[in-house]
């Protein structure tokens, strides 16, 4: 019978590591709730845009991204997957994308669709933008005809992420 050597993770973890290693995974958790990128190190090039990333040098998992990256870089990913019980840790590449609008910021844009909801979806700057039914304001006096073939002044109210929620301040038809 031939004897078989234990791999590197298959030795017995000390309570320390077992310890360290549920916080990492808590805030892996965290930063996948959240939507918030964390950084990771790159260990090997597995196959065409997958990399094989370590978080914390603890949580062994694969980064799919469209760049070429060296072994040990340091890169920014989103945590896509990930399952404590499985030991599965997947993200993506992240690439911070500069705000396109500010909270306060008023533009101008155009009406181009009605939601399910009775809220209004706005092109600004060609972003489309959400105002719900209850921030439509001075546009429930005109027929949506007209809305749709004027313009609509907007401040922003939220951004998060890629969603952004307006208020309609004035209708110019």
């Amino acid at each position: 019978m031939q004897k078989r050597s234990l791999l590197i993770y298959e030795k017995p973890l000390t309570p320390e590591e077992v310890i360290r290693r549920a916080e990492v995974w808590k805030e892996i958790f965290r930063a996948k709730d959240r939507k918030e990128p964390v950084e990771v190190v790159v260990n090997r090039h597995v196959r065409d845009d997958i990399y094989e990333v370590f978080y914390k040098d603890i949580v062994k998992g694969l980064m799919k991204s469209p760049k070429e990256h060296k072994v040990g870089e340091k890169v920014k990913v989103r945590v896509v997957i990930a399952d404590y019980t499985t030991k599965t840790f997947r993200t993506k590449f992240y690439q911070e994308k500069p705000a396109k609008f500010k909270v306060g910021d008023v533009l101008t844009g155009k009406v181009v669709k009605v939601t399910s909801k009775g809220g209004l979806v706005v092109i600004i700057n060609g972003h489309k933008c959400l105002v719900p039914r209850n921030r439509i304001g001075p546009a429930l006096r005109y027929p949506i005809k007209d809305i749709k073939r004027g313009e609509v002044e907007c401040l922003i109210l939220r951004v998060e992420g890629n969603r952004v929620i307006a208020e309609i301040l004035g209708v110019r038809i």
